[in-house]
């Protein structure tokens, strides 16, 4: 059974995509098969691969494709990607309206995997939406927040979502 860890962040530039890419590496080089799901719409983590997909997460939720179908390998052994290509807003407004009526939706699409890892990293989009739908389908969450005094603001929200999805969503996060 997989482990689902989760990183989420308020704010963009926090070392979300690098803090997975470093993380999934060292993981796959020890020989643990690794999935890293780009729930970003941005698609950085996709974008680093450099490859050429056919299908991503906005496929497999907007057209109900199988999940299996966006997996891909990447030039790291035991290292596999679900991409987020970023391409029109049209897109990224349907996968808000399916994730914001469908909370499992990402937990339907992850359990519904033939595939086995041992370890699935999600990295978000920074829209509580995106938070939650993560959330619900993770064993661990991560929260990346800059030590300033600003940012105390970002850790009761976070905590907040948190605490609601503990609470009425995933009780094992």
């Amino acid at each position: 059974m997989s482990k689902i860890i989760t990183f989420i962040s308020k704010n963009n530039y926090y070392g979300k995509s690098t803090t997975i890419l470093n993380l999934c590496t060292w993981l796959s080089l020890l020989g643990k098969k690794t999935l890293i799901i780009d729930f970003d719409l941005n698609g950085n983590i996709s974008k680093y691969f450099e490859n050429t997909y056919t299908y991503d997460i906005k496929d497999i939720l907007i057209e109900e494709k199988i999940i299996d179908n966006a997996i891909y390998d990447t030039y790291i052994k035991d290292l596999f990607i679900l991409p987020c290509i970023n391409r029109d807003s049209e897109d990224d407004s349907l996968i808000f309206d399916i994730i914001s009526e469908n909370l499992f939706a990402l937990k339907n699409l992850i359990d519904n995997s033939e595939k086995k890892f041992d370890y699935i990293f999600i990295d978000t989009s920074n829209k509580d939406i995106f938070y939650k739908n993560a959330l619900i389908a993770s064993d661990i969450s991560c929260f990346l927040i800059k030590a300033e005094d600003s940012d105390l603001n970002d850790i009761l929200e976070l905590s907040e979502i948190l605490s609601e999805v503990k609470e009425n969503y995933n009780r094992w996060l």
